[in-house]
Formats: structure tokens, sequence, C-alpha cells
């Protein structure tokens, strides 16, 4: 009977070691197809790791001509800025000599005496009218009404 107990627990160590073997030969075979898939995506990765540097090298090359343009539209606004600026103390110096004096005729006269002749000598006119007859219609809008309220203010 002994004899038997050794047969038997042998043939149960025969039988676990032969499912341990299949479970690893299982385990081979999907961890095989994993490798697999991974090359696969390698090549595919190495394929397109020179289009993904000329890319990059487009998008630098970009990079640095928008700054460069960015620097010449910044120096052309900055001539333009100066230039307004010139003009705007020419024009305040020019103001500043007509504010003091205003020529009328051969004799220098103050600003606001020459205002006043001027009044004076422009003939008062009515307000035109116009000739032909409104139509009265209510605005149907906000804009219409608007418009009809400066229409009527203007004249």
């Amino acid at each position: 009977m002994i004899h038997t107990y050794r047969d038997v627990a042998g043939w149960i160590f025969q039988i676990g070691l032969f499912g341990i073997l299949l479970a690893t030969l299982v385990y081979a075979r999907r961890l095989e197809a994993m490798l697999q898939r991974i090359r696969r995506d390698e090549g595919g990765f190495q394929a397109a790791l020179p289009q993904m540097d000329a890319a990059i090298s487009a998008a630098n090359a970009a990079a640095e001509r928008l700054m460069a343009d960015a620097g010449r539209a910044d120096a052309g606004l900055r001539q333009s800025c100066d230039a307004a600026d010139a003009m705007i103390r020419r024009l305040d110096d020019l103001l500043r000599q007509a504010a003091g004096t205003a020529s009328v005729g051969d004799v220098a006269v103050p600003v606001a005496d020459v205002e006043v002749k001027r009044a004076r000598a422009a003939p008062v006119r009515p307000p035109m009218r116009s000739l032909t007859p409104r139509r009265s219609a209510k605005p149907q809008s906000r804009t219409e009404r608007d418009l009809a309220r400066m229409l009527s203010d203007a004249s």
C-alpha cells in the first residue's frame, strides 16, 4: 500500500507540474503577442520621428520669423509714435502762437476781438425748413425712434 501512495503522489505531482507548464505556455504566448504589438508600435513611432522632427523644426522657424516680424513691427510703431509726438508738439506750438494773436489785414489783434467781429458780420439766418411736409409715421423699432429723435433735433 505504501507503494500505491507513492504512485498516487507521483501522479498528482506530475499532473500539477503539467498544469503549471500549461499555464506558463499560455502566459508566454500572451507575452509574445504583447511584445509583437510593442515592436509594431515602436516601428510606427520610429517612422513618425522624422515627421515630428520636421514639424518641430518648422514650428521653431515660424516662431523665429514671428519674433523677427514682431521686432520690426515694434520698431515701426515706435517710429510712428515718435513722429506723432513731434507733430503734436508742433501743433501745440502753432496753437499757442495762434491763441495769442490773429492777423486781420495788417494789424495783429487778440483772437477774442476777431471772433466778436466775425459774429457781428455774419448775417442771422433763420433755420432752414423742409419744403416737403413730414409724414407722420410711428417708428417701429428702437433704432427708428432714435433716428427720428436725432433728425428732429437736427432740424
